[in-house]
């Protein structure tokens, strides 16, 4: 072999990583995620039941308008009504974002009970015609 060889075979040496450099590379990887993915989860879980609370409270205080006009809560039917009848009925904007919206109330309606539900998760915060405290809105389930 010629100093020519020996410098090529030398020079190809320093241009690629090694497999143990690629190894220590996915488990650092690894380490990273495994890690950041339940936080992550965790924070997008705790983002979907600050939004359940504070769309109830926008109901609740719909609800607290709609009887100062017309001295009942709504629905005034005795049954059960979503999202879309919500913001038709109280001028609300609901965004059912993974969040299924309800609320009922008895006939006559004296008062009513609103609730917000996770879809494919297990907490339920429900809102009623009580003022706002800290056991109004609750939440009962998995919460965040």
């Amino acid at each position: 072999m010629n100093s020519g060889s020996i410098n090529m075979i030398n020079s190809r040496k320093y241009k690629a990583f090694t497999i143990v450099e690629l190894i220590v590379v996915v488990v650092v990887m690894g380490a990273i995620a495994g890690f950041a993915i339940p936080n992550y989860t965790r924070s997008v879980e705790n983002a979907h039941y600050q939004d359940a609370v504070l769309q109830l409270k926008a109901i609740h205080s719909a609800q607290q308008i709609y009887k100062a006009r017309s001295g009942q809560y709504w629905p005034t039917d005795g049954s059960t009504h979503y999202a879309y009848d919500m913001n038709n009925d109280l001028n609300l904007n609901l965004i059912e974002d993974g969040i299924t919206f309800s609320c009922a109330s008895a006939a006559p309606a004296t008062g009513f009970s609103c609730q917000a539900e996770r879809t494919g998760s297990s907490f339920t915060v429900t809102i009623d015609q009580a003022a706002l405290s800290s056991s109004n809105p609750s939440c009962t389930g998995n919460c965040p």
